[in-house]
């Protein structure tokens, strides 16, 4: 009977590609439909389905229909080797299916259970070369049975063609990594017998994975990676079986950026913060990606390494130290081209603990016994920070002191969050170059800046130039000084007001002449040229000026004047070029005629002397009173080589006369004690 068979175009796949055969009545028979009943009594087989496989390495994802064949040769033999049927059949290039009606005719002694013959089947290309082969196969060629469907046989064919020769073949690049999406190029070269290149063996490129990795033409290393991240192998294989395998890892592009930890935390100032600054550079998946750097920034800190690449979970992160300033600090951290990039981080820096004191507000020029503004004083950290955890106590002082001042008011305050405020502290001293310095225990000192204090306005004056040796007739050096001063002491250098100066107490009655009105200069009056005409203990003089509380000196003396005789041949008393003080002498003056030499002094005008001593060591020294009254109002005495002449004249006064050397009198009258020796 004439059967018919079916052959699928291979498409050599691993999925099998289907061929069926089916033998029987001579009819129209689909592939793979059941024999319906025999046409005559004759024993024919029952359908045939004959499913090819290809002799490759297991696993593999697809093997190419590249090969090119024209033909097929089909022979069924009985297992002696005689031929049952044989037949060639073209395979359009077109046509996925091929059907065969053929007879196959079975044995009359043949089993029951039918048959077994040996299959053979040949893709030929059209060059008369075979390419694919099987067989020989032995099969079962059973009877046909009304109602049960073909028999499926399998047989495997082996690649026969061009480059079936090559044992191995090698495959680069062995791995490569990328993103979704991107174009990678595979390469292989098969290799036979001592290494040599076959260069014309079919290689096959597959994956393992088509979702990692893809190769839209199996025969081309060009490949194409799929959007999901993950692991595949490519695999290069020869249609004989060996194959080579190179890793791809696909991991997707970065999108975005986001903090993991680090924020909200606080540390002193200069420290590192205790917890790591982290972030997670992550793709559209939400999971993480490798290889993406990022950058950390902190202005006045620093961060243990600027720059880090996200590691297999997409995390970077390092380590951040604050700078040197209080409060809250920022640190950047940038992945260019991803959302959510750049991230802030914030962290608190705080004061550390207090090593030294600074002047924040200091003390600046002011007026004697005036408090100065408010004075602040930092306690600091040993980067200049107020250490606002310092509560403990400061105490002022004066540093520099050149008005060897006194500081008055609440030297010692208490520091609130780090800072003492003095007020109501002063001076009452003026002075230059004045600084103040502040100490508390354990922290180190700090001096001011220098500042000054003023005098007040005056309100007083007193005599800063007291009269000291006093000379009658001659101007009181020296020269007697009156200062005005404000209401602490200090001299008033601002006043330059008129100070009067009179004569307070005046046991001799005595004259004060000189300019007795003088204005202050820098808070100073200089009385120069002042001075009494009598001699006597215990005088004062008197100092005003408005309404300034006035001064009284201290008690002085005045003596007289040593007036001496200085011509050596005698002349007249009232010649003032005849005195050592170029001048006539006045009744307070003692005067001295002790000149040695021979020689005699004339006195012919009525004078009032204190004190006249007439004599020296040598010579003979004469004072001639004529026709006039010399008045004594202390003592007039010779002695020695001294001698007085009196003619038509007279001593009177209050003092005395003595005479120790020699005495003429003609028509002369001593009215005052006498004493003669």
């Amino acid at each position: 009977m004439r059967p018919s068979l079916c052959f699928a175009r291979p498409s050599l796949s691993t999925g099998l590609a289907r061929s069926i055969l089916v033998v029987g009545a001579l009819s129209a028979l689909s592939c793979g439909r059941e024999v319906t009943a025999p046409e005559e009594s004759a024993r024919v087989s029952r359908a045939i389905s004959i499913r090819p496989t290809f002799r490759t390495a297991p696993g593999h994802a697809e093997v190419s229909s590249g090969v090119e064949f024209s033909h097929l040769r089909l022979t069924l033999s009985q297992l002696d080797g005689r031929l049952v049927h044989e037949r060639i059949v073209d395979f359009p290039a077109a046509s996925d299916t091929l059907r065969l009606s053929v007879t196959v005719p079975l044995s009359p002694s043949a089993p029951a259970a039918g048959e077994q013959m040996a299959l053979r089947i040949r893709f030929i290309t059209t060059a008369g070369d075979t390419v694919f082969r099987s067989g020989p196969d032995t099969i079962l060629v059973e009877p046909a049975r009304a109602g049960v469907p073909p028999t499926e046989i399998g047989v495997e064919l082996q690649y026969t063609g061009p480059g079936s020769d090559a044992t191995r073949v090698e495959l680069t690049p062995v791995s490569a990594g990328t993103t979704g999406g991107s174009a990678l190029n595979f390469s292989a070269q098969a290799f036979g017998a001592l290494n040599a290149l076959v260069a014309t063996a079919p290689i096959l490129f597959t994956s393992t994975d088509t979702s990692v990795v893809r190769f839209a033409n199996a025969r081309s290393g060009a490949a194409t990676t799929g959007s999901r991240r993950g692991a595949a192998l490519v695999i290069a294989s020869l249609l004989t079986g060996p194959a080579d395998t190179a890793s791809v890892s696909v991991y997707p592009l970065a999108t975005s950026i986001a903090a993991v930890q680090g924020g909200g935390q606080s540390a002193p100032v200069g420290a590192a913060l205790p917890s790591a600054v982290i972030v997670r550079v992550t793709a559209n998946d939400a999971l993480g990606v490798a290889g993406v750097t990022v950058a950390f920034a902190t202005p006045g800190g620093s961060v243990a390494n600027a720059n880090v690449v996200t590691d297999a979970d997409g995390l970077a992160s390092t380590t951040w130290t604050l700078g040197p300033s209080v409060g809250v600090q920022s640190l950047t951290a940038t992945a260019a081209g991803l959302g959510g990039s750049p991230l802030e981080f914030t962290a608190t820096a705080l004061a550390g603990t207090a090593t030294l004191l600074a002047f924040t507000v200091t003390p600046a020029t002011t007026t004697a016994g005036v408090p100065f503004g408010p004075i602040a004083v930092e306690a600091r950290d040993a980067i200049g920070n107020v250490a606002t955890t310092f509560v403990g106590a400061v105490t002022l002082a004066i540093g520099t002191n050149p008005g060897s001042g006194v500081l008055a008011g609440t030297v010692t305050a208490n520091a609130v969050a780090g800072v003492a405020t003095f007020a109501g502290v002063s001076i009452a001293a003026s002075g230059v170059g004045y600084s103040l310095s502040a100490a508390a225990a354990g922290l180190t000192s700090v001096t001011s800046a220098s500042f000054n204090i003023d005098a007040g306005p005056a309100a007083a004056v007193v005599f800063s130039g007291q009269p000291l040796a006093v000379t009658v007739g001659l101007a009181i050096a020296p020269a007697v000084q009156v200062t005005a001063r404000d209401a602490f002491g200090n001299t008033a250098s601002t006043f330059t007001g008129a100070v009067t100066i009179a004569v307070g107490l005046n046991p001799g009655g005595a004259t004060l002449s000189g300019t007795t009105v003088v204005n202050a200069v820098a808070g100073v009056a200089t009385f120069s040229g002042l001075s009494l005409d009598v001699s006597a203990a215990g005088y004062t003089l008197e100092a005003t000026s408005g309404v300034l509380v006035g001064a009284t000196s201290a008690l002085f003396n005045t003596s007289a004047l040593l007036v001496a005789w200085t011509n050596a041949a005698g002349g007249a008393w009232n010649v003032a070029s005849n005195w050592s003080v170029g001048r006539v002498p006045i009744a307070s003056d003692s005067v001295v005629i002790s000149l040695s030499g021979s020689y005699a002094v004339s006195l012919t005008a009525p004078i009032t002397a204190s004190f006249i001593a007439v004599g020296g060591s040598s010579g003979s020294q004469t004072l001639n009173v004529s026709s006039t009254t010399l008045t004594i109002l202390g003592r007039l005495s010779t002695q020695g080589t001294g001698a007085l002449g009196l003619s038509s004249a007279t001593v009177t006064g209050a003092g005395s006369v003595f005479n120790g050397g020699s005495l003429s009198l003609t028509s002369s009258t001593i009215a005052t004690p006498f004493t003669n020796q």
